[in-house]
């Protein structure tokens, strides 16, 4: 019988031939081995780390334990999570799905991003483009600007992302943690519209005054644009969102002064105090909106 076997399997022969035959190999195995660190900035202190296009080719990134540190990288990502880090900038390209940072303070973070949350972070500084309403839990001191960054690989790389260059909702913030009467967040640059009624058909001597010790006691504060133009009392009543001035814009053309700056409402508010044919915008989130609808009617009446 044994005899038998080894002749129909071809005995040895049989044997060699096993030892010759390949492994087979799977997609998987094909594929490139991923270092972990390279995906990672961890426990760096007083540092400047940079990755450069084509570096993080669609992973997730993670950012930790880091101290006083610059951090840019150049590349689009999956996901990003930054934890316990405090005193950093940090850069970040365009991001496929959410960026969520835990744990943080005294940081200015620049990103791109489907999804932008945080929880338990103290006075960062969001440079942000978001498709989605970013939300902050249990954080404060939040300041967020638009993003506001070019690199010759960036258009590219919102594309892989998935990301409109069109759709930002930065300024759309939810606080899941509200607290009463305070805000934990704040829009950069704040900004604040202050309103001249004319008396005796003039309202420039106001402004002039108004304009130069600004200058002088508020040097950090910046005048952006200013405007003269005749309004009706329905439009005033539109744009401020009282009738109390409705009999002021009847008298003669108002000047609107948009001023960006840190606590800018309150500063433009004790300049006037007691003044009563100066209107200021109440807070920086109201006041955005009543800018927006001072110009755009401030232009209209320049095109007539």
């Amino acid at each position: 019988m044994g005899c038998f076997c080894v002749k129909f399997f071809g005995g040895k022969e049989m044997v060699e031939e096993s030892e010759t035959v390949e492994t087979k190999q799977y997609s998987w195995d094909k594929r490139d081995r991923v270092n972990p660190e390279d995906y990672m900035v961890d426990g760096a202190i007083s540092k400047t780390i940079c990755r450069l296009p084509d570096s993080v080719k669609g992973q997730q990134f993670i950012i930790q334990n880091c101290k006083s540190c610059n951090i840019f990288v150049f590349d689009h990502m999956a996901s990003v999570t930054i934890d316990d880090c405090t005193d950093c900038c940090i850069f970040l390209g365009p991001i496929k799905s959410s960026v969520f940072i835990r744990d943080c303070s005294n940081c200015r973070v620049m990103v791109a991003c489907q999804q932008f949350r945080t929880r338990d972070c103290r006075h960062l500084e969001i440079f942000l483009c978001c498709m989605t309403q970013p939300i902050i839990e249990s954080s404060t001191g939040m300041k967020f600007a638009c993003f506001q960054y070019f690199y010759s690989q960036l258009e590219d790389q919102f594309q892989k992302s998935g990301l409109s260059l069109y759709n930002n909702n930065w300024s759309d913030i939810h606080d899941f943690t509200p607290v009463p009467d305070e805000r934990n967040y704040c829009l950069l640059p704040q900004s604040c519209l202050v309103v001249f009624f004319s008396q005796e058909k003039t309202p420039s001597t106001g402004v002039r005054s108004f304009i130069t010790k600004m200058a002088e006691g508020h040097g950090d504060c910046e005048l952006i644009q200013s405007k003269e133009v005749n309004l009706q009392p329905a439009e005033a009543e539109n744009i401020l969102g009282t009738n109390i001035y409705n009999t002021f814009v009847t008298q003669g053309p108002v000047v609107g002064l948009e001023y960006n700056g840190d606590n800018i409402c309150n500063i433009c508010h004790n300049m006037t105090k007691g003044q009563q044919r100066i209107f200021v915008s109440h807070e920086a989130t109201v006041a955005k909106k009543q800018i927006e609808n001072f110009y755009n009617v401030a232009q209209m009446h320049l095109a007539i």
